[in-house]
């Protein structure tokens, strides 16, 4: 009588994860898209009333153009959202392409808010380190990280202040209202775009794959 020594290696599931843990690593991918929508979807009303604070002229904004941003937005939500979660579990680096088209949120006015999306993103990633890290509340790292942060968020904010304070024609100054939503709503829906897509930058060091469950069965002789 001889033993047959059954493997499931062929079995990608089996390689590199464990049923079990794949299953809980869907889910989170899963989460982490519904958590992306709902966040995007604020995000997006929140701009799009921060649109409306900053416009000194008769506004003229229509629902169809509101929904498209709320959209938008939410979609980008999901997008980041999903690759972001998957590099925090030490996914492939290719998971990075799932967010490219939420780069879209970037284009024509949206812009303005791509340097706190990346440079915001990556200094914040570097003071708060990869997950699991302890590292000292005024270490270096950490310090260094803030300030670029601190950076990224305001300086957009502070040059489009600048520009708008004073109507070069009537040399009044901006209403109030226009001047603190570029001062201190700006910089709060940057510090959104930085922290849902920090994680984007570099992921955790991938567990060690486990190795294939092996199956003793017996076989005639």
């Amino acid at each position: 009588m001889r033993v047959v020594v059954e493997t499931f290696g062929d079995d990608p599931r089996a390689v590199g994860m464990p049923r079990g843990r794949l299953g809980r690593s869907r889910r989170r991918l899963v989460r982490a898209a519904v958590v992306g929508l709902a966040a995007g979807a604020v995000w997006g009303v929140a701009a799009r009333v921060w649109m409306r604070l900053i416009t000194t002229e008769t506004p003229s904004f229509s629902w169809s153009g509101s929904a498209f941003i709320v959209g938008l937005a939410a979609a980008f939500g999901v997008l980041v959202g999903v690759a972001a979660q998957a590099r925090r579990e030490g996914r492939s680096p290719w998971w990075l392409l799932v967010a490219v088209p939420a780069l879209l949120l970037f284009a024509g006015p949206g812009m303005l808010f791509a340097p706190a999306f990346v440079v915001g993103g990556v200094a914040l990633r570097v003071a708060l380190g990869a997950e699991g890290t302890v590292a000292g509340p005024w270490s270096p790292r950490r310090v260094v990280g803030l300030l670029g942060t601190a950076v990224a968020l305001f300086v957009v904010p502070v040059i489009t202040w600048r520009a708008d304070r004073l109507n070069e024609v009537t040399m009044l100054s901006a209403p109030t209202h226009v001047q603190l939503s570029e001062l201190l709503l700006m910089p709060l829906l940057g510090l959104w775009l930085a922290w849902h897509g920090r994680s984007l930058w570099w992921g955790v060091k991938p567990a060690a794959p486990t190795p294939p469950p092996i199956t003793p069965r017996m076989g005639s002789c």
